[in-house]
């Protein structure tokens, strides 16, 4: 089963917000889908968010098309780990569970031209010891139709922010690797982060700098912390 098996379900979904995005433009609102579905080989959750009724209806469809398109490129990848391990399993006699796939998404505007996406994705395997679990984020110029990165949003404030991740690190040792400190202190701090509508978090693979337990590290920092007005986030790019 392929993603697109589900295409038309998740349309179905978002049709209150299409006909409503139909008479209504302007202000960028947002819906959210959930697609629950299970097949002969997998259980799987669906959950994005959808944008419309933005005036630019062109960026809107560019917000939609990198999530789905990411979501798409996920689940199809896993479907395909799971029917292959399926058939190496039943072609040895033996049984095979269900897989898991999820996918977790969420949307904030934190102001009237930014707004930032987060994707959470889950799946399990069943030949596997265990699910694997990472997070794909895009911060998003509304204005200009382009992707920020951390450089364009706090350019000055990447120091402070490094410094108050290496604080949570130290405030809680037994939740990280020894070497956590010099991976944030030696390497720049990437694209690995989104915005809520009061902060700013940045995250890491799992396994990068915590056990598995951990799963995928996050640090929360607060725009008041670091002397940010959200509503002045992406203005100093000029017009």
């Amino acid at each position: 089963m392929k993603i697109e098996c589900c295409f038309w379900l998740i349309m179905l979904t978002l049709l209150p917000a299409f006909l409503f995005g139909a008479l209504k433009s302007g202000t960028l609102e947002i819906a959210t889908s959930t697609v629950e579905a299970t097949t002969d080989i997998a259980v799987m959750k669906i959950q994005v968010p959808y944008f419309y009724g933005y005036e630019n209806r062109v960026i809107a469809h560019w917000m939609n098309e990198l999530v789905w398109n990411s979501t798409a490129e996920f689940v199809n990848e896993k479907v395909d780990q799971i029917h292959d391990s399926r058939k190496i399993s039943l072609q040895e006699g033996g049984y095979m569970a269900l897989g898991h796939i999820v996918v977790q998404g969420r949307a904030y505007k934190v102001n009237e031209n930014v707004v930032s996406i987060v994707l959470d994705f889950y799946s399990y395997v069943p030949t596997a010891a265990h699910g694997n679990e990472w997070k794909k984020s895009f911060n998003m110029d509304l204005k200009r139709g382009e992707l920020l990165t951390s450089s364009d949003l706090f350019f000055s404030k990447l120091d402070a922010i490094g410094k108050e991740i290496i604080k949570v690190i130290k405030s809680k040792p037994g939740r990280f690797f020894p070497g956590a400190i010099d991976v944030i202190e030696k390497h720049a701090l990437r694209e690995n982060f989104y915005l809520t509508e009061d902060s700013v978090v940045f995250y890491f693979g799992k396994y990068e700098i915590s056990p598995g337990y951990v799963g995928v590290p996050e640090f929360k920092i607060p725009f008041s912390k670091l002397g940010i007005n959200p509503v002045e986030l992406g203005k100093s790019r000029g017009d």
